[in-house]
């Protein structure tokens, strides 16, 4: 799938296959490893939205993830709000 008018190659970039190598070694011993590296990502790229001049404010990263988090729960579970 092109995104903004990336072109799509088939070769995977040597920076990828490394990770998918290093992840599926540590699926052997730690089944949490993807969860943790996609949380941390994430995390990651929420401050670097939200980030102005004068840095990044804590709670704002919470509400949006906790917003997100609860959207997924909502889904999870099917919580009606009756």
């Amino acid at each position: 799938m092109a995104i903004f008018g990336r072109k799509k190659t088939s070769e995977q970039s040597p920076g990828h296959a490394a990770v998918l190598r290093t992840l599926n070694e540590k699926d052997k011993t730690d089944p949490n490893a993807r969860l943790q590296l996609a949380g941390a990502v994430v995390f990651d790229m929420v401050c670097r939205i939200i980030q102005n001049e004068r840095g990044t404010r804590i709670d704002d990263v919470l509400a949006i993830l906790g917003a997100k988090g609860g959207i997924f729960l909502h889904r999870q579970y099917d919580v009606s709000s009756d």
